[in-house]
């Protein structure tokens, strides 16, 4: 019986008169080998092979962590029947009994440096003070304790919402004791076993101790706040930078917190950093115009501001202006009033914009005057507005040339 194989042949070919030998060729040929044959003892000979190419693009990706993690975790059953994990860790990295420091800040970030490369997290606890201060420090596993079910409603009958506890009951703690007048604290107990799971080397970038907002995050998420981008889609564009989720350093509520902090933050001087970032902007560009009021609290109730392009289109495009008021801000509930124009594509043009906090007729008749003061006092033939009442008031205050039409 004969059978189809792929048998390794050499082919040698004659040196040329000039130069370097031919380099040996290896080829497979497909060759029909009697069965018998296969058994017979056969030469092998080894054939250099080029090495495989790396590639020598450098991959820049964040590390926010430089620590070492523990690759597994020795499981064994207590003699009550439960298993408990000894997280792996190397010696000089692994907090023991009798270990002194010579500040409590440092004992801390070891212990979390020990946390964060076995992959769990802490949380502080019991703290014991007199008179010499702390005396006593204890920090434990962040799923140490059981939390108890108060009931679907509180004491006012409102439904409580659920909320999962990832709390099991782990024992595994470190207490230190101040053992000098010098601040010096020693460790006197310290229970390893965890009866839970360690973090994964996939899950341990979404541990606690592992995410930091750094100043990296907090720029990146400032720049695209002031470009109107929300903290969801700059989690996203910051993951596509740093080639995934696991380089990011940070999750999405993180970034989600930091946005709510930064608005928190600039809340009572939101006002005060637009009025300043216009005084610059007419420092820089001579065209630039703007101006505001303030009303008995001290608080921006006018603003209106006008670019040299709108102020351009304006002495070519404004023979007809519309002006609509019909738009609301978020925050403060300011009424958002552009002048629109045409020009001669057709096209809708801005010749400036307004921000009232009232509309009323002494609000009208401020922002038209000031309209008219940043176009050079040239009025406009057409003026085109909706039927508010106040508004025809301040227009026939304003504006003595104008026509006044209602839209439809």
């Amino acid at each position: 019986m004969e059978v189809p194989t792929a048998v390794l042949t050499i082919e040698s070919t004659e040196p040329a008169k000039e130069g370097p030998a031919n380099p040996t060729r290896v080829s497979t040929v497909p060759t029909i080998v009697p069965m018998e044959s296969t058994t017979e003892p056969m030469e092998h000979r080894t054939v250099p092979t080029a090495p495989t190419p790396v590639s020598t693009v450098p991959t820049e990706q964040p590390t926010p962590i430089e620590y070492i993690r523990s690759p597994r975790a020795e499981t064994y059953l207590t003699q009550d029947g439960t298993r408990e994990w000894i997280p792996y860790c190397v010696e000089d990295k692994k907090p023991r009994e009798g270990m002194v420091f010579k500040t409590l800040e440092k004992a801390i970030e070891f212990y979390k440096e020990y946390a964060v490369i076995c992959g769990f997290d802490v949380r502080s606890a019991t703290v014991y003070k007199n008179s010499k201060g702390i005396i006593q420090k204890y920090y434990l596993c962040s799923r140490e304790g059981i939390l108890e079910s108060e009931g679907n409603y509180d004491e006012k009958g409102k439904r409580r919402r659920k909320r999962n506890s990832k709390r099991v009951g782990c024992k595994a703690r470190i207490i230190w004791n101040l053992i000098n007048e010098d601040g010096e604290y020693k460790v006197t107990k310290f229970f390893e076993p965890h009866n839970h799971c360690l973090a994964s080397p996939t899950s341990m970038p979404y541990l606690r101790s592992s995410r930091k907002m750094t100043m990296v995050h907090k720029n990146f998420v400032n720049n695209n706040t002031r470009m109107n981008i929300g903290p969801t889609k700059s989690f996203r564009l910051f993951k596509e930078n740093v080639g995934s989720y696991d380089n990011v350093g940070a999750t999405m509520k993180d970034f989600m917190k930091f946005h709510r902090d930064l608005k928190e933050h600039i809340k009572g001087d939101d006002a005060k950093m637009l009025i300043e970032n216009f005084i610059r902007k007419r420092d820089v560009f001579n065209g630039f115009y703007f101006d505001y009021a303030l009303d008995e609290h001290d608080h921006v109730s006018h603003l209106f501001w006008a670019d040299a392009t709108s102020r351009k289109n304006y002495s070519l495009f404004g023979e007809m202006i519309s002006f609509d008021c019909t738009y609301d801000s978020n925050t403060y509930s300011m009424v958002l009033a552009p002048f629109t124009g045409v020009d001669h594509h057709k096209s809708c043009i801005t010749f400036g914009v307004g921000l009232l906090s009232k509309e009323d007729a002494q609000s009208f008749e401020w922002l038209f005057r000031t309209f008219l003061n940043a176009m050079g006092n040239c009025e406009p033939r057409y003026l085109i507005t909706d039927q508010d009442p106040a508004m025809k008031v301040a227009i026939n205050e304003v504006f003595v040339n104008t026509r006044h039409r209602l839209c439809l």
